[in-house]
């Protein structure tokens, strides 16, 4: 049995008609494996960016895709920050006793 009446569409006709008539957005990239890789490097923002990379998901599937994309930049920087830390960090681990030995 059809949904419409006389002719004209009810509202569920027209609200698929409108999503369908929208452009989709393309899915948002998590960065999780990157923010996994971090947490071995430097945990502390790592941690926060596998946070990040789970909201991700969880705001696509909400449609929320303005703050799946901002919650994907901050995974991505905030891994990016743990890589750049954990060389200066391991470096300071190694150094600062050795300096300290000699003094």
């Amino acid at each position: 049995m059809p949904d419409s009446v006389n002719g004209e569409l009810t509202a569920t006709q027209a609200d698929l008609s409108e999503r369908s008539a929208e452009p989709s957005k393309p899915d948002v990239q998590n960065y999780l494996g990157k923010a996994i890789v971090a947490i071995f490097l430097f945990p502390p923002t790592a941690l926060i960016a596998v946070w990040f990379a789970a909201k991700v998901n969880e705001l696509m599937a909400a449609g929320d895709y303005d703050g799946a994309l901002a919650a994907s930049g901050k995974v991505r920087t905030l891994s990016k920050v743990s890589l750049i830390i954990a060389p200066i960090w391991i470096l300071a681990a190694i150094l600062i006793p050795i300096i300290l030995a000699r003094m």
